[in-house]
């Protein structure tokens, strides 16, 4: 599917946007090594080696998956959750791309192509 030429201007203020906003696309990556750090070996230093699959490993090793995890799940619940909540109801973004010239689909096609990408635009009723 080829990207109608209105979208892009849509894409582009949301680049715009979050060049200001680097940190808070830094900590998502930031946050689960110090959950690491501070669970991992801090708590492991107390926690003996762990037996797993008839091989011993020690808790740093146990836990990390499981961070990884967990800072995916909230990475993604805060970035669909938080920040739509924040666009439609502070920034009034969306009210400001349904005034200009672009159609439903163009919209949607930008929106969808940007964070999240399994996004599925339907028309009302179907």
């Amino acid at each position: 599917m080829r990207m109608p030429r209105r979208a892009a201007h849509v894409i582009e203020r949301n680049l715009m946007a979050y060049r200001h906003e680097w940190l808070v696309i830094v900590s998502g990556f930031v946050e689960p090594v110090l959950y690491l750090a501070g669970i991992g070996f801090g708590i492991g230093s107390l926690v003996p080696n762990i037996s797993f699959g008839g091989r011993a490993l020690n808790y740093a090793m146990f836990v990390a998956p499981a961070l990884m995890a967990s800072a995916a799940m909230n990475g993604a619940i805060i970035e669909t959750t938080f920040n739509f909540f924040f666009k439609v109801r502070y920034a009034k973004t969306f009210e400001a791309v349904i005034s200009t010239p672009l159609k439903s689909k163009t919209q949607c096609w930008a929106r969808s192509s940007g964070r999240s990408r399994g996004a599925r635009c339907t028309r009302p009723g179907s």
